[in-house]
């Protein structure tokens, strides 16, 4: 077996202060950048309510960044009874 690529979640309670962390705190626009971490998936949030967002880090681990939400729309059935 050989493994090609490797991703890490991190569940966490407020995803979009992990973000502002990692981006403001920890130097994102000016550090992280120069050592080759790239933001791969800006913060963004899915239809089933997981608010997520994603870097890959210079050894191109990908790192997400999870919360999980109550969904603003409940999903519909697609088989309805």
């Amino acid at each position: 077996m050989q493994i090609t690529a490797s991703t890490v979640s991190l569940t966490v309670d407020d995803v979009a202060a992990s973000q502002r962390f990692f981006t403001s705190h920890l130097g994102y626009a000016e550090q992280a950048v120069a050592e080759g971490v790239d933001i791969t998936m800006p913060l963004r949030e899915e239809p089933w309510g997981e608010r997520l967002f994603q870097i890959k880090d210079p050894n191109g681990v990908v790192i997400q960044f999870v919360e999980w939400a109550t969904p603003s729309t409940p999903p519909t059935p697609s088989d309805p009874a």
